[in-house]
């Protein structure tokens, strides 16, 4: 038989290992928009020579300058999301 002792231990070893898979899973989503943002950072700035030098329309550098932006707060997010994880 199992004693309440044995089972409160249980219990909280099993909220360590789901905090520890939480964090994991956060910093996933940290490495992941840490590369979209690299990536994207590039073609943004690709994009502003290409406009300057007027090979692209206003519209197709604010698509990207767009994308740019969103990736910024997608690691914004998913850097919260690690401290909120911790």
């Amino acid at each position: 038989m199992v004693s309440l002792k044995e089972a409160a231990l249980g219990v909280q070893q099993q909220n360590e290992k789901s905090a520890r898979s939480s964090i994991i899973e956060a910093n996933s989503g940290v490495v992941a928009a840490q590369a979209d943002l690299t990536r994207l950072k590039k073609e943004f700035e690709r994009y502003q020579d290409l406009l300057k030098d007027g090979v692209i329309t206003r519209q197709n550098f604010e698509g990207i300058q767009s994308q740019y932006l969103t990736a910024q707060a997608q690691l914004s997010k998913a850097q919260a999301a690690v401290n909120a994880a911790e």
